[in-house]
């Protein structure tokens, strides 16, 4: 009877120690979450100047005032501005790439720079990166207010831009291999942290946002995503006001979508909806 009872305390004290553990562990991806969730590049980009030669530096500010620098290729005559919100661990020169086709039909591009990345000042957060988009569309509405609007997101910049298209008037919305929600991502990753809706502080609601748009939209999806998914894709997808269009890659990885062919059906898209 008493090597029964001894047992039976070490057994509830395993579990309370488990207990204590998880907790703890929680504890620390609560307070550590934006440092687990934001992941600037820190090394220097060598080749940035050349993926940059035809962009300026811009600087704009926030209105909570930080002073950010993205960079900016202006327009031919009224042809539309692309404002391009890149992804999480990525940077403008790395982005650029994308929109030389579109350049050359006399596109204006705006490769937005996000506070705590690119050496601009700040720490990310969602509330900061919808402040930094503000920011850029601001400043390109200003100066180009007859120009039709199309932004561009990629990855966690999809929810940056969906956020940006459902408070703007915008002519179209490109969103490459986007999320439904950081939430989404985060039970991919973190399936085994409970209440995270309760202690995610950045959720970027994009699936309670989508419908708010009526500007035609192209999904960009990766067959093979590794990151977040392809189903979070297709399931924005059908959240999405008509018009809208989706280009799947089969065979591309979550960032590796324009080596699988991405830039005819981006093309298509813009040609379509303003012309060739």
């Amino acid at each position: 009877m008493l090597q029964h009872s001894r047992s039976r305390k070490k057994i509830m004290e395993a579990i309370i120690a488990a207990i204590v553990v998880y907790a703890l562990f929680t504890g620390l991806l609560y307070v550590q979450q934006r440092s687990l969730m934001y992941f600037p590049p820190q090394q220097e980009d060598s080749s940035a100047a050349v993926d940059l030669k035809d962009f300026s530096a811009l600087k704009v500010t926030t209105e909570d005032g930080l002073e950010l620098t993205g960079y900016f290729r202006p327009p031919s005559s009224e042809r539309p501005v692309i404002v391009l919100f890149h992804g999480n661990g990525s940077r403008p020169s790395w982005e650029a790439f994308k929109t030389r086709a579109l350049q050359a039909k006399g596109y204006g591009v705006m490769l937005a720079e996000y506070r705590g990345y690119g050496g601009n000042p700040g720490s990310p957060s969602e509330a900061g990166l919808y402040s930094d988009a503000e920011a850029y569309i601001a400043a390109v509405s200003k100066a180009y207010p007859d120009n039709p609007l199309v932004l561009y997101g990629a990855s966690l910049g999809s929810a940056v831009a969906v956020e940006m298209a459902a408070r703007h008037k915008v002519a179209a919305v490109v969103l490459e291999t986007p999320i439904k929600s950081a939430l989404d991502v985060a039970d991919r990753v973190y399936w085994y942290v409970p209440f995270k809706r309760l202690i995610m502080l950045d959720q970027f609601r994009a699936d309670l946002r989508i419908a708010q748009i009526t500007a035609p939209i192209l999904f960009i999806l990766a067959g093979r995503d590794e990151v977040v998914g392809l189903t979070t894709g297709e399931e924005l997808y059908e959240m999405a006001n008509q018009p809208k269009t989706k280009a799947l890659m089969p065979e591309a990885t979550h960032a590796a979508v324009y080596e699988g062919g991405a830039q005819v059906p981006l093309i298509d898209f813009m040609d379509g909806v303003f012309g060739p």
